[in-house]
């Protein structure tokens, strides 16, 4: 299954997302918990380990990018991708970010998941 957004709009324009892929070592402990706390606080979605979603606009994406740039800084490694559809294995899998979409997006996304 996959899950997309599209905003209403006279061009239809498509939603992307912002992915933050990160990895810190293990010993960084001080600075895991600043990450996640700033995670946590900025509204990001966690969807895998080491992995969280935002709808793309632009103070996320700036946002992002200096979070990146902090990992990078504490040792680790990240990357920042724009995505317009994301994969998930299952209904309940994908409820959570869902739910978070219409709590931190516009109030004009509409949310459609359908299957392959």
């Amino acid at each position: 299954m996959y899950f997309k957004t599209e905003m209403r709009s006279s061009a239809q324009k498509k939603l992307t997302w912002l992915l933050l892929l990160f990895r810190l070592p293990a010993t960084h402990k001080t600075e895991r918990v600043a990450l996640w706390r700033k995670l946590k606080k900025s509204g990001a979605i966690q969807i895998k380990t080491s992995t969280y979603l935002l709808p793309d606009e632009p103070a996320r994406y700036e946002y992002f990018q200096w979070l990146t740039q902090q990992i990078r800084d504490a040792g680790g490694d990240a990357t920042l991708v724009r995505a317009r559809e994301i994969d998930v294995m299952s209904l309940p899998a994908a409820q959570p970010v869902a739910r978070a979409v219409f709590r931190s997006g516009p109030v004009d996304h509409d949310l459609v998941i359908s299957g392959f």
